[in-house]
């Protein structure tokens, strides 16, 4: 219904790991801009996010991702329809406060197996 959907990555371009995203029309590519979903100094890593399109229209999403020292972190986006940037909506709130215990994400090898 909202015609786009919601990517999410690791940026560690300042040094320590912050989760971004952008949203990406269906129909062309077309991208939002970019939107710091956590950017606090701590490491934040192995995003990952899931959601769904409402009778209203826009998309709700749930990304969840790793802190370290803190544990599985997660946060409301909002993805408007047709254009318009994502929105996270609130604070973020600890998931699980297992620092290293598990992961919010597959990890991909960084090397051969």
């Amino acid at each position: 219904q909202a015609g786009r959907f919601l990517v999410v990555w690791q940026d560690s371009s300042s040094g320590a790991g912050n989760i971004r995203c952008r949203a990406v029309r269906a129909s062309d590519g077309a991208l939002s801009n970019t939107v710091t979903v956590a950017g606090t100094p701590a490491d934040e890593v192995a995003p990952d996010v899931g959601g769904d399109a409402f009778a209203a229209g826009d998309l709700e999403a749930l990304v969840v991702w790793e802190t370290a020292g803190i544990g599985i972190e997660g946060v409301q986006v909002t993805v408007p329809v047709n254009s318009g940037d994502p929105v996270v909506v609130g604070a973020p709130v600890t998931l699980d406060p297992t620092p290293g215990a598990r992961a919010s994400a597959p990890r991909w090898p960084t090397g051969p197996s």
